[in-house]
């Protein structure tokens, strides 16, 4: 947590000051649009990484459901993720909803 906050400050300082920030233009699109939290921690996890961010049209979606709902990101990358599996016929817990499906437990 205290890693976290620490480097969520000096991100906001490099930009503040126009210093270098290591990670590639469409990552710190993504930071600054709000879409970083301590469970999903963008900053120290992607430095050089050269994908090109986040899918796009999953962003939007998340980012109308934060505005539309009131909610963080963390919430709204779940609410996300849920309704995806809804239209997918998979139930919140990840479990196939089909009545053909088969699972096996431990």
């Amino acid at each position: 947590m205290i890693a976290f906050k620490f480097q969520e400050i000096m991100l906001n300082l490099k930009r503040r000051f126009g210093g270098h920030i290591s990670l590639n233009s469409e990552f710190v699109n993504d930071v600054e649009s709000g879409l970083y939290s301590r469970n999903f921690n963008i900053i120290s996890k992607n430095n050089d990484d050269g994908r090109a961010g986040l899918d796009d049209k999953s962003k939007q979606e998340i980012k109308n459901i934060m505005e539309n709902e009131q909610v963080s990101f963390d919430k709204a990358r779940l609410l996300f993720t849920e309704r995806k599996f809804k239209d997918n016929a998979i139930g919140p817990d990840g479990m196939p909803l089909d009545p053909k499906a088969v699972t096996f437990s431990r």
